[in-house]
């Protein structure tokens, strides 16, 4: 899989799992969980926002890879990171984000698995 110029050189390294997964097991399917919002790196919401987007393209372009959006999940109605999600450190998610994130990943790999 090639990057678009459009993502940032930093994000370009996440990629080489998936390109040597292919390589050497190519009809593996991959799953690769999109990165979530947090306070504590809201300063990177942008590039994280930026990368999630590649990932879902990648995986709209590969029926091998499949994106596991957890983005919108994660958020308050006011559409920022739900703080009733985190532990005290605002950027590792508590007992109560680990539902939420193992729902949304459970319901994508028993598409492809029995769970």
């Amino acid at each position: 899989f090639e990057l678009s110029t459009s993502v940032p050189l930093s994000l370009m390294s996440q990629y080489r799992p998936v390109n040597k997964v292919k390589s050497n097991l190519p009809n593996v399917p991959i799953f690769i969980i999109g990165i979530k919002p947090t306070t504590a790196r809201e300063y990177l919401r942008d590039e994280e926002i930026q990368y999630n987007q590649a990932i879902s393209d990648m995986s709209e372009e590969d029926n091998l890879v499949t994106y596991i959006d957890i983005w919108e999940a994660m958020l308050n109605e006011d559409g920022q990171p739900n703080s009733n999600l985190f532990v005290e450190d605002n950027l590792h998610i508590n007992a109560d984000g680990y539902k939420i994130w193992t729902s949304i990943v459970r319901k994508e790999l028993s598409n492809y698995f029995d769970l």
